[in-house]
């Protein structure tokens, strides 16, 4: 049985002005090809503020994916809130889960990151809870 691992992170966008949107998709575009091809299974969300994502798949794939996201431009603050094995996938059958931008993802993305800093633990699970119910 092959090892999976997962990372759910957090960062700052870096994205501004009027074609955000078209930048994002471009992203989703890109990280789904990316992703099928390394057996990288996930969800992401965008508040235009921040980016949320949770991916999971073999520890190499998701160690290179990691690398790119931490070097990409379009991101800041790129911050950890889970990184380790899993059992088994969440997000099955889904290269890339994305709905596009939306008040609502905005302020749960912002109250999960704020109980993020006050308790890991809260915070992670009403992120995790966010995403998957997403999907």
């Amino acid at each position: 049985m092959t090892m999976l691992h997962h990372w759910l992170y957090a960062s700052s966008s870096r994205l501004v002005g009027q074609d955000c949107e078209v930048q994002v998709q471009h992203i989703v575009n890109v990280s789904k090809r990316r992703n099928a091809e390394c057996a990288v299974t996930g969800a992401l969300l965008y508040s235009g503020e921040h980016f949320v994502q949770f991916i999971e798949g073999p520890p190499n794939s998701i160690a290179q994916i990691r690398m790119s996201i931490s070097q990409d431009s379009r991101h800041s603050h790129v911050v950890t809130l889970a990184d380790g094995e899993s059992p088994e996938r969440n997000f099955e059958g889904w290269a890339l889960a994305y709905n596009g931008r939306s008040q609502f993802v905005g302020k749960a993305i912002t109250k999960a990151l704020k109980h993020f800093d006050e308790s890991r633990d809260r915070g992670r699970s009403e992120l995790l809870r966010l995403i998957k119910g997403f999907a």
